[in-house]
């Protein structure tokens, strides 16, 4: 599915131009039973149940427990028809495609299946894993990020439905203003490495450009960069401030 369904969370900030993110999911507490469940279902189903948890899949973040509660609790619930399961399946459905009493019926299982601090921890997790690779934030920093969006968000699916379509920005406001709160200068270097490497910058170079940049525009100077690349503003002062910064510290440290 696409950054628009609930089975793309670890997909949500496409815009950002980072590209998919794709979550670790090993530190996921268990989550609840589905609020419906069901003994037997026919074998049209059970097929479409497959398809909505083949559909999710380990490399959104979700862990196998919760892929079959999700998936279990589509095909089970009285509040979503069978059309709108089948469109559960395929790969650019979002919540905009559902009616309302679908969604709502939909978001109901999101609600039964995930909590809100679980979808973030995930969510930090793949966006950590997404633009510094192997880097793993320290365990502070990240449980001091994922609680400042867990205290955004009531529910899962409220979640959800601020990081998705219409709400991305908004969404990514919370979520890259809590790294701006929560995160060190070394995880910052560590998020800027990749991308220097990909440019070209040596080893031998990196350390101290990274130390430049970082002196110059700092953590928040850095994590706004990420707010506007949400916004689609390429040339923002956080962006140009930064592009500015590293161009001169790779000439320095050249």
């Amino acid at each position: 599915m696409s950054r628009h369904s609930f089975v793309t969370l670890a997909s949500v900030f496409v815009v950002l131009s980072l590209g998919a993110v794709t979550a670790c999911g090993d530190d996921t507490p268990t989550t609840s039973k589905p609020a419906v469940t069901t003994t037997t279902i026919d074998p049209a189903r059970a097929a479409q149940r497959d398809a909505v948890r083949d559909a999710i899949g380990s490399k959104d973040g979700f862990t196998t427990e919760q892929r079959s509660c999700l998936a279990d609790g589509v095909v089970a619930s009285p509040d979503i028809d069978a059309g709108s399961v089948k469109l559960l399946t395929k790969d650019q459905t979002g919540f905009s495609d559902l009616d309302e009493p679908n969604r709502e019926g939909l978001f109901a299982v999101i609600d039964s299946c995930l909590k809100v601090d679980e979808l973030s921890s995930t969510f930090v997790s793949g966006i950590t894993k997404q633009i510094a690779g192997d880097f793993e934030l320290p365990k502070d920093e990240a449980t001091c990020i994922s609680g400042k969006i867990s205290d955004e968000y009531a529910s899962a699916s409220e979640f959800l439905t601020a990081t998705t379509g219409d709400g991305d920005i908004a969404g990514a406001t919370v979520v890259f203003g809590a790294f701006g709160s929560c995160i060190g200068e070394e995880s910052v270097g560590a998020f800027l490495l990749p991308s220097l490497t990909k440019a070209g910058v040596s080893d031998a170079q990196a350390d101290c450009v990274i130390a430049a940049v970082v002196k110059d525009v700092g953590v928040t100077g850095y994590t706004d960069v990420l707010i506007e690349g949400a916004a689609g503003e390429e040339n923002g002062p956080a962006t140009t401030a930064l592009s500015a910064a590293t161009a001169a510290a790779v000439t320095s440290c050249g």
